[in-house]
């Protein structure tokens, strides 16, 4: 891709990443992230079970209030492998913070 590159990073407590995300030339977020602390086992922020919901809406005349699809799942995960985790702080535009 053109105007992408690698660039050199240091992940160490204390780093900061940022990113925004626009759409036809308007800004709709932004965001910013500070590494805290490596983790000392990743698997444990994925030990307890993940459930989301899987929604996909109609978009034709008449059936927007009558999904394709709208239910829960549960994301089961068999030898999972975690490495290189981070704890991390974030921060918002508007300054706010939190863990």
């Amino acid at each position: 891709m053109e105007g992408i590159g690698l660039i050199n990073v240091i992940v160490a407590s204390g780093s900061r990443f940022g990113a925004s995300l626009s759409a036809h030339g308007q800004r709709l977020a932004e965001a910013c992230v500070t590494m805290r602390k490596p983790v000392e086992n990743g698997l444990s922020l994925l030990s307890r079970p993940t459930v989301l919901l899987r929604y996909f809406p109609r978009l034709a005349a008449g059936y927007q209030d009558k999904p394709a699809v709208n239910e829960l799942a549960m994301s089961i995960t068999d030898n999972l492998t975690v490495a290189g985790a981070w704890l991390r702080a974030w921060c918002a535009k508007n300054g706010r913070s939190g863990v």
